[in-house]
This record gives structure tokens, sequence and C-alpha cells, in this order.
């Protein structure tokens, strides 16, 4: 049979206030450093997410303000558009027009003889005038 030996206590460590107050603090001080950064963690994260929806929300008034904009240069557009398509066509019924008096005028104009074709100027630059008559004629 064997014997085993009964092993040492030792005896236990007692502690003053002083010394359980410091192991106390100092464990307390560990802890919160290791919570402190969680807690700037914290702090730096709902900071980024403020600066993201201010950032978002800027986006968005900007696609607004650019949008409106698109709008606005499109309405200018289409009013010059059309304005243009008006005066194009306003000039076309005047040109229409004076071309039709024009037309009405030489259709009178030939249909009287006794109409004084200038006859006077041709001659004084060196031309009988008859001939110059018919070119008028021939407008």
């Amino acid at each position: 049979m064997r014997i085993h030996p009964k092993p040492e206590t030792k005896p236990e460590k007692t502690f003053t206030q002083e010394e359980l107050d410091a192991l106390i603090t100092e464990r307390l001080s560990r802890e919160r450093r290791k919570y402190a950064s969680a807690a700037e963690l914290r702090r730096r994260l709902a900071e980024l997410e403020r600066r993201e929806a201010e950032r978002l929300r800027t986006q968005a008034t900007e696609r607004k303000r650019l949008e409106k904009e698109r709008t606005e240069w499109l309405r200018h557009m289409r009013e010059r558009d059309r304005l243009g398509r008006e005066g194009l066509a306003a000039a076309c019924e005047h040109l229409l027009q004076a071309e039709f008096l024009l037309s009405s005028v030489k259709a009178s104009l030939l249909a009287e003889d006794s109409y004084p074709w200038p006859q006077n100027e041709a001659a004084s630059c060196g031309g009988t005038g008859e001939a110059d008559a018919e070119d008028w004629r021939g407008l």
C-alpha cells in the first residue's frame, strides 16, 4: 500500500482593504479601456451613418434640381422649335402671297398692251428700248 503524502497547503493569502481596492480599480480600468474602444467605434459608426444620410439627401436634392433643369430646358427647346416652325410657316405664307401678287401684277401688265414699258431707260443705255420691253414681258 502506498501512502500518498498530503499536499502541502499554502496559507491563505489575505489582502488589505487598500490592496483589494487597487486590484478592483485596475480590473475596472482594463474593462473600461476595452469597452472604450467599442464605444469609440459606435460613435464613429453613428457619425459615418449621419454623413451617409446627409450625402444621400444632398444627392437626392441635386438629382431633383438637375431633373427640374432638364425639364425646363426641354420645355424651352420645344417652345423654340414651335416658334421656329410657326415663323417658317408665316415666312412661307408671306413669300407665297408675294409671289402670287407679283404673278398677278405681271399677268395684268402683260394683258395691257398700253403699259408704258421703259423704253427711255433702255434707249438711254444704248439700246432701242423695244427688246427691253420684250424682256419685261418675259418676267
